[in-house]
């Protein structure tokens, strides 16, 4: 999964074993349903007349980011270009600085790249800035111009949606008549924290506790490169090497 805001679990291989649990709600299972088709049928989704569109949204926690990282992960099993990333830090690498070099190539980059994945979007608020509103609209009614998969996914619902991105950005997303998927449940995540070897301690084991030796670990020198670290987005040129 290469220059995404990606975690290593989220890819078709583990949607696919979410899916076959006897728990797993209905929500999950038609998600998954829709990226199993892309998989299985990619030459006709991925050329559909109005472009692919996916909203995955609803509630935390419930695979919405699984199944965005399982279609990023088909799309590049087919040769195709691909980007997931969390709009916040997308926004500001991409727009927070007109006329960098960087910043040009990479706007240009996801106004085009094969199949976008916008995750996070009105993470933790309920609407979006107003500059934050005009660029996520340009760029879906750009990419739906050209044809271009997008996949946005949010914890908003159908009624929040059209108000938290904005009326452009809903309406464009509209014009690829898109695959709409609303999780709701309670989280599935492991919500137990876990030690050094994997077992499962509490918060309260953990006051004034000290830090031992045995838990530090020795820097390494950081490779040399061109973007602060701790930067999950790389430069466009760096994208699917």
């Amino acid at each position: 999964m290469r220059a995404s805001d990606l975690n290593p679990d989220w890819n078709f291989k583990k949607a696919s074993e979410i899916a076959s649990r006897s728990n797993v709600g209905e929500d999950f299972r038609l998600g998954f349903q829709t990226v199993n088709s892309i998989k299985e049928y990619f030459e006709g989704v991925s050329n559909l007349d109005k472009g692919l569109g996916i909203v995955f949204m609803g509630d935390y926690g419930r695979g919405k980011s699984t199944l965005g990282g399982a279609i990023h992960e088909i799309f590049l099993d087919h040769g195709k270009t691909s980007i997931m990333a969390q709009w916040a830090r997308l926004c500001d690498k991409a727009y927070s600085f007109d006329g960098d070099e960087v910043n040009i190539e990479l706007k240009n980059h996801i106004e085009t790249v094969d199949m976008l994945i916008i995750d996070e979007v009105c993470s933790g608020q309920k609407r979006l800035s107003p500059f934050q509103q005009d660029k996520l609209s340009t760029l879906i009614r750009s990419r739906q111009a050209q044809r271009l998969a997008t996949v946005v996914i949010t914890n908003l619902d159908a009624e929040t949606l059209q108000t938290g991105i904005g009326t452009a950005a809903y309406e464009g997303l509209l014009e690829y008549e898109p695959f709409v998927h609303l999780f709701v449940g309670e989280t599935f995540r492991d919500r137990e924290l876990r030690d050094f070897n994997g077992q499962p301690i509490e918060i309260k084991e953990l006051v004034n506790k000290p830090l031992t030796p045995a838990k530090l670990v020795k820097p390494q020198e950081p490779p040399a490169v061109d973007w602060a670290p701790g930067d999950y987005l790389t430069k466009a040129k760096d994208f699917h090497k």
